[in-house]
């Protein structure tokens, strides 16, 4: 999976944070427990990186997702990649204020109904809310499907739905 800017950032041979940006900003305790969350620099900024394993590929569906969070910029804002099921389906910026339903075209996940198989389509959802001082972020992973009309998504769909990365409330008051 790429990790084109913070690859390139870190390449130019960026130091590692000199605070914990992840434990200070309060994102390691509300990420999912297939995540890690590393802190590092770009240039003097402070930024976080989640890396999310997804199951293996021996399951129904398997997700290599990351997440860096840039806490100290103008805006705060993620920058989200994903790869899953062997394919990678690139990188989505997620900006303070926003609040998304994101089609992930190619990206599906098999359900069955009455002993038929669909597929779901795959979807980022995501949302900032607050300011960059004080915010609540929740980034998934969610597949939907129409079924008789009917649009059904997450848990309706499988107890497992949707794979959560980031949900909950941050705060960068005294970091930046």
């Amino acid at each position: 999976m790429k990790l084109s800017f913070l690859a390139a950032c870190l390449a130019l041979g960026f130091a590692s944070a000199a605070i914990d940006i992840c434990e200070e900003t309060g994102l390691e305790n509300i990420t999912a427990n297939y995540c890690t969350c590393s802190s590092t620099t770009v240039g003097t900024n402070p930024v976080a990186v989640l890396e999310c394993g997804i199951g293996n590929s021996s399951d129904i569906f398997y997700a290599k997702a990351n997440a860096t969070l840039f806490p100290c910029t103008k805006t705060a804002k993620f920058i989200v990649g994903l790869s899953a099921m062997g394919t990678d389906y690139g990188t989505f910026e997620v900006d303070m204020g926003q609040s998304d339903h994101i089609m992930i075209p190619g990206l599906s996940y098999n359900v069955t109904i009455a002993s038929e198989t669909y597929a779901a389509q795959g979807y980022l959802d995501v949302s900032m809310k607050g300011n960059t001082e004080d915010f609540v972020a929740q980034i998934d992973i969610d597949f939907c499907l129409t079924f008789l009309g009917a649009e059904f998504c997450g848990e309706e769909l499988s107890p497992q739905l949707p794979y959560n990365l980031v949900t909950g409330e941050l705060t960068t008051t005294g970091i930046c």
